[in-house]
């Protein structure tokens, strides 16, 4: 399998994914339901971003998943294979949204979820005055978890902002590493 066929079918994939949820959250709360993420301004930032329509309700989705499915182009051409990035992207925020929507916790310590327009405002001063230096974003898994511990502390020790998604989470956490906002993971 090529690299562009890696990229259109994990777009695909996360197509599917998005919109089985959503059919199961319109199916269980209505399609009028409120959508948001806590404490933002922005709606959904991505989708609201890359089509500059705001996303209120699990109904209004269904429109956000129609753009999704037309980001994704099979012909192996570089603008074809980013729009399918930018559309999986997309789809991961249908999903995210679903998660708020339908649930009063969708994340439990030491994980995150969202970060509100507070926190990331709070953020830019240090990033502007190198107090954070910058930003380091481990997807994905290490192969063990004390890769993943060497990785995170060598981060932790140059004061870059770290977040993690994917089964490095539970690495790190295998490892014992400290994480939270205030710790900069």
């Amino acid at each position: 399998m090529n690299l562009y066929n890696i990229i259109f079918t994990g777009s695909e994939q996360a197509l599917e994914a998005a919109r089985g949820l959503l059919n199961q959250a319109i199916e269980s709360n209505g399609r009028e339901h409120t959508v948001s993420f806590p404490d933002t301004a922005y709606s959904l930032p991505c989708i609201y971003a890359a089509t500059g329509k705001k996303m209120n309700c699990l109904g209004d989705l269904e429109g956000a998943l129609e753009i999704v499915e037309s980001l994704i182009n099979k012909i192996h051409l570089l603008e074809h294979a980013l729009n399918s990035g930018l559309a999986t992207a997309l789809a991961a925020e249908v999903i995210e949204a679903i998660k708020y929507a339908t649930s009063d916790a969708p994340y439990s310590e030491p994980c995150t979820g969202h970060i509100t327009d507070p926190i990331i405002r709070s953020l830019g001063v240090p990033l502007v005055t190198g107090d954070i230096p910058g930003v380091a974003v481990v997807l994905g898994e290490c192969p063990d978890a004390e890769t993943a511990s060497k990785i995170i502390k060598d981060y932790q020790a140059k004061g870059l902002l770290t977040f993690l998604v994917g089964k490095v989470i539970d690495q790190v956490i295998e490892a014992g590493i400290k994480m939270g906002l205030e710790l900069k993971v």
